[in-house]
């Protein structure tokens, strides 16, 4: 079997291992103490995520070439951030265009792209959750504009909650002025709160951010 670790040959016997994750925690254990394993690919063919939980169960045949490649967590975590960012930044001109939608009685239609837009919030929530996970650190400690990011979760949740009530209640009045008035300018605080904590974790330490001033 051959293994290869950012293009290069691994001299290792990788014969032994019982299944592909196997393998890969060997690598990781070994070989990345501070990086992470972010692309498999097995005979030339990457794994897509739909297959590789599948695959990973599975065990490596003696002939397979596995190729790994990682990356350093803090820049993964910088950049699913930034996307976050831009998404929130996209969905807070949609929401615009859905209260114009609900207010000239295209009420069906607004209500579909509503749901999508609860999910692009939903998204930009947990993206910081799983962040936290991967850096192991508590990053809505971090402070942006002289507050913890948690306040602004906990503001954002019932924000929500707001929205899938005027929903929920069909009160298209309330839910045209959530998305018109209220949702767009937190849209603006969220591009500029998850921009700033990208560009945190990826210039600092683990525990060393700085406070922001998103004026």
């Amino acid at each position: 079997m051959i293994v290869t670790l950012d293009g290069q040959r691994m001299a290792a016997d990788f014969a032994s291992a019982d299944t592909l994750q196997a393998l890969i925690d060997r690598v990781r254990a070994e070989h990345l103490p501070d990086r992470l394993v972010v692309s498999v690919a097995v005979n030339g063919q990457l794994l897509l995520p739909e297959d590789l939980d599948a695959r990973l169960s599975q065990p490596p045949a003696p002939q397979d070439q596995v190729d790994l490649e990682s990356g350093d967590p803090r820049a993964i975590v910088a950049d699913a951030l930034r996307q976050a960012a831009e998404q929130l930044a996209a969905a807070g001109r949609a929401q615009q265009e859905v209260a114009d939608q609900l207010n000239a009685g295209q009420v069906a239609e607004a209500l579909g792209r509503v749901g999508e837009l609860v999910g692009v919030w939903q998204a930009g929530q947990q993206v910081i959750v799983r962040c936290c996970a991967l850096l192991g650190e508590d990053l809505t400690a971090v402070e942006y504009g002289d507050r913890p990011i948690r306040e602004y979760v906990s503001e954002l949740a019932e924000k929500l909650r707001e929205l899938r009530d005027a929903f929920e209640a069909r009160d298209m009045v309330l839910l045209a002025d959530l998305l018109h008035y209220e949702m767009p300018p937190l849209c603006e605080t969220w591009h500029g709160l998850l921009t700033h904590l990208a560009d945190a974790v990826a210039a600092q330490a683990a525990g060393s951010f700085s406070e922001a001033d998103p004026s």
